[in-house]
């Protein structure tokens, strides 16, 4: 039959839930338990099977002030000094 995908939200449209139901297998997900800061980026939620849940990391370097070339007096960039 497939994977069935149900979705649920709250009052001003944010996502509250969603719940993916593989047909025959007793790997279904279920993501509910939304909290949002103000700005409605999502803060945390809860999942009901951390076989989908991310486990690698990464590192992300801030991009520092000054460390690209600056565009010259026509507005191009100079590639060749990256």
């Amino acid at each position: 039959m497939g994977t069935v995908t149900t979705t649920a939200f709250d009052l001003v449209s944010r996502l509250s839930s969603l719940t993916y139901d593989l047909a025959g297998t007793s790997n279904d997900l279920t993501i509910n338990g939304f909290t949002y800061n103000a700005a409605s980026q999502i803060g945390s939620l809860t999942r009901s099977n951390d076989a989908y849940a991310w486990g690698g990391h990464y590192n992300v370097r801030p991009q520092l002030h000054g460390q690209w070339p600056q565009p010259d007096e026509s507005g191009k960039r100079d590639k060749s000094r990256l």
